[in-house]
């Protein structure tokens, strides 16, 4: 008998898999080999149609979907489009027969995290499948994270490394829609930056010249002591 994952790794998860098989016996092989899960632990819901997958997946509690492709009311690669638009952050694993592969090929390609075959099945596949597919919906959705804030960033590089027209006396810069604002207003809304203020020597020197020289004249009396 296979034997499903026992990692230490997945010891205090439970993963909540959703499956969508309108095939009483191909839906008792997949419950009977995931109920062997102990470390993740899987709860089931399972569904007969699209309709009421797409019912369950709104509750937005479904980590996983076990999808067959073929569904009393949807047929082939829909079955899939139609269930990413409620999946969410479910990851989707297309369970289908091996005369199907075409279509699991294009259901991966456009987003399902694995397939299998329907009679390739057995515990340590399919419960790696599915806790391996929800791992790698997570890593996937933080990339996608990582890449959104590096474009942003990007964007900002560009915005500050092009040529900014500026006053020449008040110092204020325009923008590429015609305002303008104060350099560090123009920073601060562009790249998130915070300012703080203080005064440069030579500007000290000239707002407040007996603070600065008396200033000078302590520091370079205590150098002479």
């Amino acid at each position: 008998m296979e034997q499903a994952i026992d990692n230490p790794h997945y010891e205090d998860w439970t993963i909540q898999v959703l499956v969508v098989e309108d095939d009483d016996l191909d839906a008792a092989v997949v419950e009977n080999l995931l109920s062997r899960g102990k470390h993740p632990a899987f709860e089931l819901t399972r569904t007969r149609s699209l309709e009421e997958a797409l019912v369950i997946l709104g509750g937005g509690q479904i980590d996983a979907v076990v999808l067959d492709l073929g569904l009393p009311d949807s047929q082939g690669i829909q079955s899939f489009r139609s269930l990413t638009e409620k999946v969410g952050d479910a990851a989707v694993v297309v369970v289908t027969h091996l005369e199907d592969v075409n279509l699991a090929f294009q259901a991966v390609k456009e987003g399902a995290q694995d397939y299998l075959f329907k009679g390739d099945l057995r515990g340590d596949l399919l419960v790696r499948a599915v806790a391996y597919a929800v791992e790698r919906k997570k890593i996937n959705k933080k990339l996608a994270s990582t890449i959104g804030e590096l474009q942003r960033a990007l964007n900002e590089v560009d915005l500050l490394g092009r040529l900014l027209p500026i006053c020449a006396e008040c110092k204020k810069v325009r923008d590429d829609k015609g305002y303008w604002s104060q350099v560090e207003e123009y920073i601060g809304t562009h790249t998130g930056a915070d300012f703080s203020h203080s005064l440069c020597p030579d500007c000290f020197r000239e707002m407040y010249p007996q603070v600065y020289y008396r200033h000078q004249s302590g520091e370079e009396g205590q150098g002479d002591e």
